[in-house]
């Protein structure tokens, strides 16, 4: 699965990266691990990272349909949320604008796309906070891994686990 994702608690936050090629049914399971996962509740905020993104296939028919069931969750769980989508270039920059324009229509969801992490960090109110430090130092080692493993294919990459779930065993 190319989305994991990690939930911070004391922040009202969960954390999702995405990499390598996202499809409908990569989107679909990682809702519905996140649905699943302890500690999670609908209004949690999102940062959604699609910086390691290098492929994209969504089709109409499937984008309609997620559009349908995202409005869906929303009247369902009466969902008030920010999401912050980390999309410096493509092939995620088209997909976060096309995320942003369906969800517009959404009551209480306010979207908004930025280039780095620490503006994400700072739209959802935690610019300075212990979170800050803490996710800033996870992305210097996650792009130390990244380089590591284009030079040697055996490296560990030292990522949190595919599949969804809380890597921090934070449960």
């Amino acid at each position: 699965m190319p989305c994991q994702f990690q939930i911070y608690p004391d922040f009202n936050l969960v954390w999702i990266n995405c990499e390598g090629l996202l499809d409908i049914r990569e989107i679909l399971d990682t809702v519905d691990a996140l649905d699943a996962e302890p500690g999670f509740h609908p209004r949690l905020d999102d940062v959604i990272d699609l910086r390691r993104l290098t492929e994209i296939h969504i089709d109409d028919q499937s984008a309609k349909k997620l559009s349908e069931l995202l409005h869906g969750l929303v009247k369902r769980d009466k969902r008030r949320k920010r999401i912050a989508i980390i999309a410096p270039g493509e092939p995620g920059l088209t997909s976060a604008n096309t995320f942003k324009t369906i969800m517009a229509t959404c009551p209480g969801y306010t979207i908004e796309i930025f280039d780095d992490p620490g503006s994400a960090i700072a739209f959802l109110g935690h610019h300075g906070s212990e979170l800050t430090g803490e996710l800033l130092r996870q992305e210097d080692r996650s792009q130390a891994d990244l380089a590591l493993a284009q030079t040697d294919v055996t490296a560990p990459s030292g990522r949190p686990r595919r599949g969804g779930g809380n890597p921090a065993g934070g449960r």
